[in-house]
């Protein structure tokens, strides 16, 4: 899955003697985290503009495509509604992204058993119920795919609750890609969250890719019950990629939902 086809107050100076070698430390420290934090919000800064010049490309290429589509038929028209739908998914347009997806299975009934796409689309959408029954459709089509498993886990927790979630996990058998077994086990209640971090530590340490997915899919699991810390979590996976590398050597389609989950969440 997941290839796009066809996540202080001051104190009284007065009152307090600093030795002056505790004084150099706590100057350079706080020196330190000054240029730190100015770091930050240059690379914020950043990333910002470079997203903003992102979605007007898109909302260029989409309203290109909406001029031409209704003349398109046949596999051509296929082509359209799946590019266009992507491009509503990452402008936010997630109503329209779910017609043009659902129109390529009326034009073809083909296309529904691997359209994962259509799943995510369901959940943003908040159709929970429709999102988890593609998901199971899906894993009729690929079975060892979890991160598969971790959409219907989500919506099945948004429309039944987790202990309902945990008990209606899809199984899985071969290993697919880390950092996935380890989020499952997580999800899954099986793998406490110091024990996984730990577990997927020299793997996120050691692969760019492997570091968002463990960052964005935690973030959706820790948010539950701290959403600062979940949602902080998202935004560092979102920021490891200049929007300008996400479609030719990032996470492509899943570093746009992570986007879009931290609008989901925080209008929860």
């Amino acid at each position: 899955m997941l290839t796009a086809t066809p996540r202080p107050r001051r104190k009284s100076l007065c009152l307090i003697v600093i030795p002056c070698c505790l004084y150099a430390a706590v100057s350079a420290s706080a020196t330190t985290t000054n240029v730190d934090t100015n770091a930050r919000e240059t690379a914020s800064a950043r990333q910002s503009g470079d997203q903003a010049a992102m979605l007007t490309d898109f909302a260029k290429q989409e309203r290109g495509l909406s001029d031409s589509i209704s003349n398109l038929t046949g596999f051509s028209r296929l082509r359209g509604l799946s590019r266009r739908g992507d491009l509503r998914m990452f402008l936010g347009n997630l109503r329209g992204a779910l017609e043009d997806y659902s129109e390529m299975i009326t034009i073809d009934a083909a296309q529904d058993t691997p359209h994962w796409r259509r799943g995510i689309a369901y959940y943003f959408n908040k159709r929970f119920q429709e999102g988890a029954d593609q998901f199971e459709r899906y894993h009729a089509y690929d079975a060892r795919d979890r991160e598969n498993g971790l959409w219907k886990f989500l919506c099945d927790v948004q429309s039944k609750g987790l202990a309902h979630a945990q008990s209606k996990m899809l199984p899985y058998k071969q290993f697919d890609r880390h950092p996935f077994p380890q989020l499952y086990a997580l999800y899954g209640g099986s793998l406490g969250l110091a024990d996984y971090n730990e577990a997927v530590r020299p793997h996120a340490e050691s692969s760019r890719m492997v570091k968002f997915f463990h960052l964005y899919y935690r973030g959706l699991h820790v948010v539950t019950s701290d959403k600062k810390a979940g949602l902080a979590d998202i935004r560092d996976a979102v920021s490891l990629f200049p929007a300008d590398q996400v479609a030719d050597t990032g996470p492509g389609y899943m570093w746009h939902c992570a986007r879009l989950h931290l609008d989901f969440i925080e209008r929860q």
